[in-house]
């Protein structure tokens, strides 16, 4: 979990603060070196948490299993609840509305972590292994 110092900044700081990084984010997105920019900006801790973060928003707005996004994602329940409770409040609308625009090889990686989690019981659990594609 990514510490917060307990120091408060003033609303009106804290505001423009977050203008900021929105824009360097716009211009961090025109450049082809935007994996150098994050990997500059984000820790390992915060990008896999904004990683599994999206994953999760995206999963269940696809109508996933709370099960199956946390087999795939390794989180919990009570975290995946909690993004489905925000998302059936009204929450993530903006967010849902770029997924269109996602490259389709991250939304297709996300697919397929997905349908490689065998059930947990059954006899044909690990059948999927043997498929040929």
């Amino acid at each position: 979990m990514p510490h917060i110092s307990k120091k408060q900044l003033s609303e009106k700081t804290e505001r423009a603060l977050k203008n900021k990084l929105v824009d360097m984010l716009r211009i961090i997105g025109k450049d082809r070196k935007v994996t150098y920019s994050l990997n500059e900006l984000l820790t390992f801790t915060e990008g896999v948490m904004l990683a599994k973060r999206l994953g999760m928003i995206y999963l269940v707005h696809k109508g996933n299993s709370t099960l199956d996004i946390c087999d795939t994602l390794n989180v919990s329940p009570s975290t995946v609840a909690r993004i489905e409770k925000i998302q059936d409040r009204g929450g993530y609308q903006n967010i849902e509305k770029v997924f269109h625009k996602l490259e389709p090889s991250l939304i297709e990686v996300i697919e397929i972590l997905l349908s490689s989690v065998p059930s947990k019981v059954g006899k044909d659990r690990w059948n999927f292994l043997n498929k040929d594609d």
